[in-house]
């Protein structure tokens, strides 16, 4: 988060600019990460077959 609220400075943006990047980061990091760990494997996790043609 520091790293989005410093960038933000250095381009002249507002603050609160940087805090809406980061929420999808924040979305994505929780869907793929932790919620496969509390499942016990990633493909018991999530149903894939959508990635599947």
């Amino acid at each position: 988060m520091r790293r989005e609220w410093e960038l933000s400075f250095r381009l002249g943006m507002r603050p609160w600019i940087a805090v809406a990047y980061s929420a999808p980061v924040a979305a994505a990091t929780a869907v793929f990460l932790i919620y496969p760990i509390g499942q016990g494997s990633f493909s018991d996790g999530m149903p894939l077959e959508f990635l599947v043609l």
